[in-house]
């Protein structure tokens, strides 16, 4: 089943995450992320809210309610600079205890579950058949937001894979986003927009995701004219 080879993955990657927290003391997490104006301490709160976010949505499904993945208007922002300043110990433990109960509700669900379409963030609607990837794609491109040592040259390659899917379809479901496709090194076809005019971009998939979510300037990327300008990165 691809939903729980996706879970897997999921699950593999917070494996290594939360190996790299083992010695991390408070002064670690009160270092600046790679995020402007995030601390390491608001990256680990916001992986540990994003599985409850999604933890909710689909107990919420397995009940036949439906819950939206966050609370209403700033809850999100509030929560995430409540729990910035706890002590290392807490933050990991959130981050590995927020995970398995996220992980638990997912592998108790029936498969009709996974046909809902609740309210994301920002009022989207996704199914969440899209949970296992949404999560790997959060751990994945905040391990390397925390600004310790991870790169993202260090993705599996199926990890990039859905970190570059991800990418391409956020671009897609931003406020006139430009047209572009790119060839990632190594596969044979192009992925992106089909638009006549779009712009071929080439390039590793993790130097096209670090370019896509507005994490670098493009560098090490192929393009015959000038990388066109793209949204700010998301957090």
């Amino acid at each position: 089943m691809v939903i729980r080879a996706r879970l897997e993955m999921a699950e593999e990657a917070t494996g290594r995450l939360l190996d790299s927290l083992v010695e991390v003391d408070d002064a670690w997490c009160r270092a600046p992320s790679l995020l402007s104006g995030w601390s390491r301490g608001h990256v680990l709160t916001h992986l540990a809210r994003n599985a409850d976010g999604l933890r909710g949505m689909v107990a919420g499904a397995a009940e036949g309610r439906e819950v939206t993945m966050y609370g209403p208007g700033d809850a999100r922002e509030k929560d995430i600079e409540a729990g910035a300043d706890r002590s290392a110990s807490a933050l990991v433990d959130d981050v590995r205890q927020s995970a398995s109960a996220l992980f638990a509700t997912c592998l108790g669900a029936d498969d009709a579950v996974w046909e809902a379409t609740p309210e994301w963030r920002n009022g989207r609607r996704q199914p969440l058949s899209d949970v296992p990837v949404a999560r790997v794609v959060e751990v994945e491109l905040h391990r390397v937001d925390l600004g310790a040592g991870y790169s993202p040259a260090e993705w599996p390659a199926p990890h990039a894979s859905l970190l570059l899917d991800s990418a391409l379809a956020r671009l897609a479901g931003a406020p006139d986003p430009p047209a572009v496709r790119v060839q990632a090194d190594g596969e044979d076809t192009s992925r992106g927009s089909d638009a006549p005019d779009a712009v071929l971009v080439s390039g590793t998939a993790a130097d096209l995701v670090v370019w896509l979510t507005a994490r670098g300037d493009g560098e090490g990327l192929r393009c015959d004219r000038p990388l066109p300008a793209l949204p700010a990165a998301w957090s």
